[in-house]
């Protein structure tokens, strides 16, 4: 049977939350939120939708051995299976290629739900092209305002030239009364995490599908080095950060000055797979592919 007729392309489907221009009100999600300053918004982070990932390689050049990430954050939901909830990194999910992602593990992670980690990928003191999990054990609660940062060096020090270090800090801030929680892990990689120039750096997501961020960013920080337990928690100059986003001044389609919203992944058919032409084309090669001329040709 033939390609039954179409008239023009298929019609786009509807946008998903309409309503929304990717910013809430701060006082919505993080009116708790104390002893640390935010402005007047928070990004909000969807799943699916026109504000799942938010590219800011355009924004921001990022160091490669020695670094410091800090943030504050909600998140609604993690994953059913294993994939990390990723709220920021320069990644594009290939083990053989150099990158970092920072996030929280899902339901069926092997590090257990709701764990703090960096995902890194360079090479040890051998030049070897290594792929590493770095776990804090750190606990990320769903559905209130935290802080957490990590300052990690992948450069070799003095007294372990072999290995790398993060050290992890997370605080509950919906608790006045919540402390400080920390935790430092070796890791074996060595020789820093510059990745590829056409690797996006991503808010909400790697530079690949999935692996998405759920909920609201309130500030996101960057710092060349890596900071101290007594330099954490936005403490200093911001002048002095290579990135301080707290999404005051942007707007939907432009939360920070040189961002651009990636569109989500297009699922089902592509355009041209919808066309009269492409599906013409496919009957005529499975036809061809079935034919006697075609099987017996030598």
């Amino acid at each position: 049977e033939g390609q039954q007729s179409v008239v023009g392309a298929p019609p786009a489907p509807p946008a998903k939350f309409p309503k929304e221009n990717g910013l809430r009100p701060i006082e919505q999600y993080f009116k708790p939120v104390t002893g640390i300053e935010l402005g007047s918004k928070s990004l909000w982070l969807q799943p699916d939708s026109r504000f799942e990932r938010l590219d800011v390689s355009a924004a921001i050049d990022l160091p490669d051995e020695k670094f410091t990430v800090e943030a504050v954050a909600i998140i609604d939901a993690i994953h059913k299976d294993a994939a990390v909830n990723t709220l920021f990194g320069q990644w594009n999910g290939s083990q053989d290629d150099v990158g970092w992602s920072f996030g929280i593990t899902s339901e069926k992670s092997r590090y257990q739900p709701r764990n703090f980690i960096m995902q890194l990928v360079g090479d040890d003191f051998q030049n070897n092209r290594i792929y590493e999990v770095i776990a804090s054990d750190l606990r990320f609660p769903i559905g209130k305002p935290v802080y957490f940062a990590a300052a990690v060096s992948a450069a070799p020090s003095k007294d372990d030239p072999a290995k790398g270090s993060v050290t992890f800090y997370l605080k509950d801030l919906s608790d006045p009364k919540a402390v400080m929680q920390t935790q430092t892990v070796k890791h074996q990689i060595v020789g820093g995490l510059a990745a590829k120039p056409e690797v996006r750096t991503i808010i909400g997501g790697r530079d690949e599908n999935g692996h998405t961020w759920d909920g609201q960013l309130a500030r996101l920080g960057i710092t060349d080095g890596v900071l101290s337990a007594d330099q954490i928690f936005f403490k200093g100059d911001a002048a002095e950060r290579i990135a301080d986003w707290d999404f005051s001044k942007g707007t939907g389609s432009l939360p920070e000055v040189q961002t651009a919203w990636m569109k989500p992944a297009v699922k089902g058919p592509t355009p041209l797979q919808s066309t009269p032409l492409f599906g013409a084309v496919t009957d005529f090669c499975h036809a061809l592919l079935n034919s006697n001329e075609f099987l017996y040709l030598h």
